[in-house]
């Protein structure tokens, strides 16, 4: 879509060739799915994988007619890398469709083993989280970029960094409350198969728990090189936003093989906690998870994490860029404040006349409600209780509104994030360093962390049960 003048829109026949395609896509992995359902309703894990899926659809057609219209205009400055980094998001992109719809389209099989029902169900939390990091860090690669003000609130300081330190602390206790129960009692139960086997030969090990606080030691090298890591990259994204003039000052020799040191410490601290602290400390638990985690979907998941951080990198790269370019980048959207306005009244119209129709108790079905009070909560509910599934709904609705912004706003081409990068050496040069920082921090701190919560969680439930 397109404005030509004022807040006109008009619509391009290719986009409506692509809403047609896509449209029909998601229809028929819908239809494909129902196959699971056994004549009932889908389970909220498949509705939420199949609004990602739109989404990413949606996604990736802007990827694609942006991609082709920026190969087209080839006089334009820039124009080889503008449109290249979109192909190869694009090919990401495509990449975690493949895998989100062979998530969701998958055969009713009575006879699978357990492993296998894991890692379906696994996949089913894991594949549309990620693919919702993902479009999250293109669409804000996508979104153009608007003027700068400098805000002192955003300087780095002992506050900033605090706030990070904090932030990892309530995430491993976070993580090892809620999520490491599992893994523990699975644990238990692994030791308690092993004690019971006494007729078979036994290599003698320490108890469970000596080899856990064991574990969690041998990964405290990779917590710190992951605390490191988003300490001077807080400090470098808040430098960039609060004073990009500033930020813009070359970096010594010492501070750059300082960042660079912080993120092997951190890669080969996770590396060492996959390959020896989980063997060491269960080998049964290290072979169930190359089971599940399969090869696919460990690329999704450094897919989506490359996606999230290249969008945030993206956009406090692009502070840095001399204002001048940013001329360009100014987009004017009445449309999607619209469309969005009437979405939210329209949802909140229907919650609220669906409250005062179960106040007064009326169970008659109207045309005008599409939705009962009831069902709303039994589907809102256990979203509490599942944070994956809370954050793919938060992070959708702000999606969701990203893509209204792009596709109906005015001004269909306006320079991205990631097109101002680009320009300038010193620019994309901070821009790679965020990028391979961030997604190294990310994927070095899913086996950390997992490893810590997990001896916290034990931990505390022997603090509670003493």
């Amino acid at each position: 879509m397109s404005g030509a003048t004022g807040a006109r829109m008009q619509v391009r026949l290719g986009d409506l060739m692509g809403l047609v395609i896509g449209s029909a896509f998601v229809f028929d992995v819908v239809r494909r799915s129902m196959a699971g359902w056994q004549g009932g309703l889908p389970d909220r894990s498949e509705v939420l994988s199949l609004i990602v899926l739109s989404l990413a659809v949606a996604t990736g057609l802007i990827l694609l007619g942006q991609g082709v219209r920026r190969w087209r205009d080839r006089g334009r400055t820039g124009w080889v890398g503008s449109a290249l980094w979109r192909f190869l998001a694009l090919g990401g992109l495509g990449w975690m469709i493949f895998e989100v719809v062979s998530t969701v389209v998958h055969p009713n099989d009575p006879w699978a083993t357990m492993a296998a029902t894991w890692a379906k169900s696994m996949r089913l939390d894991v594949i549309p989280l990620i693919t919702m990091l993902a479009i999250v860090g293109l669409l804000l690669a996508l979104a153009p970029v608007g003027p700068r003000r400098r805000d002192p609130r955003l300087q780095p300081g002992w506050s900033s960094r605090l706030s990070v330190v904090v932030g990892a602390v309530v995430a491993a206790v976070y993580v090892g409350l809620s999520n490491g129960n599992f893994p523990y009692l699975v644990l238990l139960a692994l030791e308690a198969v092993r004690l019971a086997l006494r007729r078979a030969p036994l290599v003698p090990r320490p108890v469970l728990f000596d080899r856990l606080d064991l574990a969690c030691l041998e990964a405290l090298p990779g917590l710190v090189g992951c605390l490191l890591t988003a300490l001077w990259i807080d400090d470098d994204l808040r430098a960039a936003e609060s004073d990009p003039l500033a930020a813009r000052t070359p970096r010594s020799w010492l501070g750059l093989m300082g960042r660079i040191a912080t993120v092997l410490l951190a890669v080969i601290g996770a590396w060492f906690v996959v390959a020896r602290a989980i063997p060491e400390l269960s080998p049964m638990v290290a072979e169930g998870i190359a089971t599940i985690f399969d090869r696919s979907t460990l690329i999704t998941i450094a897919l989506g994490s490359a996606g999230l951080a290249a969008g945030i990198s993206a956009r406090s790269a692009s502070r840095l860029v001399d204002p001048t370019d940013l001329a360009e980048s100014q987009i004017s959207n009445p449309w999607s404040r619209w469309v969005l306005g009437g979405i939210v009244g329209v949802g909140s119209l229907m919650i609220v006349a669906a409250m005062v129709l179960r106040f007064w108790k009326d169970d008659d079905e109207y045309w005008f409600l599409m939705m009962r009070l009831e069902a709303v909560w039994t589907f809102a509910a256990p979203l509490i209780n599942q944070p994956g599934m809370l954050v793919i709904g938060i992070l959708g609705l702000w999606s969701g509104y990203r893509l209204i912004r792009i596709v109906v706003g005015k001004g269909w081409e306006p320079a991205s994030a990631l097109d101002l990068v680009g320009g300038n050496r010193l620019v994309l040069g901070r821009f790679l360093g965020w990028w391979i920082g961030l997604t190294s921090l990310i994927l070095a701190s899913l086996p950390v962390l997992a490893v810590v919560s997990v001896d916290v969680a034990h931990h505390v439930i022997a603090w509670l049960t003493t």
